[in-house]
């Protein structure tokens, strides 16, 4: 069984350099069924099979180079292909010592003569043979495509879309997109005929899946149960479906993508444990490989490590090198304003040249080239207040270059205008804002503290004698500043006898002023406390004389 063991950092796909080959064991059976045993000569669409000349011209003589699978290859185990009987029997696989059974694709040609990609013409009985060899040992392992997975529990459809997005779900790196023979970041097939992708796999926790079509359809998957592969669209290997290059040599994305998927099958067979580091280093560094080799350059580095009981230990270390930066950045900055370069917040109101050195990437100095606007100039009152009757005109000097938005409208005579006219109503506001904005879309905002004139008229002197003018004590103020209640009104004598006294009554509640009953004319001394509509208690003291 593999084992996969994955250290994971989310980083830029790497560009594969030269590497050293991967050391697994001396052989690798890699088993099919030919063409001429199992493919009716009525039968034009039976193509797909590892002897024809779609794969024979392409991908079996990549395989059969030994630079890619062989002693001094990238992979160090030779594959070597044996045709098996058709039909055979698990147990006649497992005689033969197969690693690795390369179904190929048989889709039905139907009555109509068009063929069905979704359908396998392999007889049920045959594909439960192969999947009851697989089963049989982790280290058993079948490259599945199309119609033929449907006994695995897959089933596929046409996508009409491109099936070559990887899928990490995790995992870094891919180990068919970012694999031994190197990094793909895409595949595109051509785009004539069939683009298989998984409608139906089963439950989401039995496979891993590797690939994957713009809409998120699975189209690469690692079926965890049997450690298959199973691939939904068999032209990834052929020659023209998938573009896999003429020759034996790695001439595309197609070829590298193709052999990635057998080298990765080569490991499961193998039991090869595969250890995968990420690491980023900056421009001019280096950093240690477990074999003592120094890694400066961006890549993908693979060495083998040998323990006692034989199993090999593959590490591969993907290394990405981040650039010095040495750009100038233009920026625009308005007055009082910031400037933030890389995450970097500066107060720069001057034009000119300035340099920094980037804490997030490698320690780089950075120049960047300040355009200051012109401030914007205005003068605004910051202190106002509002007269007796409620009312309050403004005398700032604003340009009309400048577009004005002022806070409070429902307080003002006009929004966007430089001098609007306030109107109180019950002390509010307490304060305004405005906010002049200029061509280049600087802003410039204010406040204005409003403050209001709401002294009281107070009687010096009343006449309680029932005439109806004067008749009793109490203080006046405007309508508009009417305070909500009187907390406390107390009078008091001459030696300082209290002689009346109310609390927490309305303002316009007539009967509860002093009348002045059974009282002696004089000079009396009052004590006032007055609470307002926004919370706000104001005092009030005095004297004054009771008149007949």
């Amino acid at each position: 069984m593999i084992y996969r063991h994955f250290y994971i950092l989310i980083l830029p796909l790497l560009l594969l350099i030269s590497v050293p080959p991967i050391q697994t064991s001396d052989k690798v059976n890699l088993c099919y069924f030919s063409k001429i045993d199992i493919c009716p000569t009525t039968n034009d669409h039976c193509r797909y099979i590892l002897d024809n000349i779609l794969l024979n011209a392409g991908l079996v003589q990549k395989i059969e180079n030994e630079s890619h699978f062989g002693p001094n290859g990238i992979i160090k185990s030779k594959l070597e292909l044996k045709k098996l009987p058709y039909p055979s029997t698990s147990n006649q696989i497992e005689d033969c010592e197969c690693d690795i059974f390369f179904t190929g694709a048989y889709p039905i040609d139907t009555i109509w003569n068009w063929v069905d990609n979704t359908k396998s013409g392999f007889p049920e009985r045959v594909l439960e043979e192969i999947k009851k060899w697989s089963i049989s040992s982790n280290d058993n392992v079948v490259i599945m495509t199309q119609g033929e997975t449907n006994t695995w529990g897959y089933e596929s459809r046409d996508s009409f879309e491109n099936i070559g997005e990887p899928v990490n779900n995790g995992v870094f790196p891919n180990p068919v997109f970012q694999g031994a023979f190197g990094n793909v970041p895409n595949f595109e097939q051509s785009q004539l005929g069939f683009h298989g992708v998984f409608t139906k796999t089963p439950e989401e926790d039995s496979m891993e899946v590797l690939g994957a079509d713009k809409n998120g359809l699975p189209s690469i998957v690692l079926d965890k149960p049997t450690n298959d592969i199973m691939v939904s669209d068999f032209g990834t290997f052929i020659i023209g479906g998938g573009d896999i290059s003429l020759g034996p040599e790695i001439n595309n994305n197609a070829d590298v993508l193709a052999l990635n998927i057998i080298a990765y099958a080569v490991q499961i067979a193998q039991g090869t444990v595969v250890n995968q580091y990420e690491h980023t280093i900056c421009q001019g560094e280096n950093i240690p490989l477990p074999n003592g080799a120094i890694a400066e350059s961006e890549g993908l580095y693979i060495d083998t490590l040998f323990t006692i009981d034989g199993c090999d230990s593959i590490i591969m270390n993907y290394v990405n090198v981040t650039p010095l930066d040495s750009s100038t950045i233009e920026v625009f900055t308005c007055p009082e304003q910031p400037i933030s370069v890389y995450g970097q917040s500066y107060f720069q109101d001057e034009s000119g040249s300035y340099a920094i050195q980037r804490s997030d990437q490698c320690d780089s100095m950075v120049l960047f080239e300040v355009k200051a606007y012109p401030e914007i100039t205005a003068e605004i009152e910051d202190s106002i207040l509002v007269a007796s009757d409620g009312r309050y005109t403004f005398n700032n000097i604003i340009s009309n270059d400048y577009k004005i938005q002022w806070s409070g409208a429902e307080y003002l005579s006009c929004e966007d205008c430089p001098n609007p006219v306030l109107t109180s109503r019950q002390l509010s506001p307490s304060t305004l804002e405005v906010n002049l904005t200029d061509e280049y879309g600087c802003q410039l905002s204010r406040t204005i503290d409003v403050k209001y004139n709401r002294a009281p008229f107070i009687p010096s002197a009343f006449s309680p004698n029932n005439d109806g003018i004067n008749d009793e004590f109490r203080i006046y103020f405007p309508n508009h500043l009417s305070p909500s209640k009187i907390k406390n009104l107390s009078v008091y004598g001459r030696w300082g006898d209290l002689v009346y006294q109310a609390k927490d009554f309305d303002y316009l509640n007539a009967n509860n002023w002093w009348t002045g009953s059974n009282l002696n004319v004089g000079v009396y001394t009052y004590q006032i406390s007055v609470e307002f509509p926004n919370g706000e208690v104001v005092n009030y003291s005095g004297d004054v004389n009771l008149m007949r």
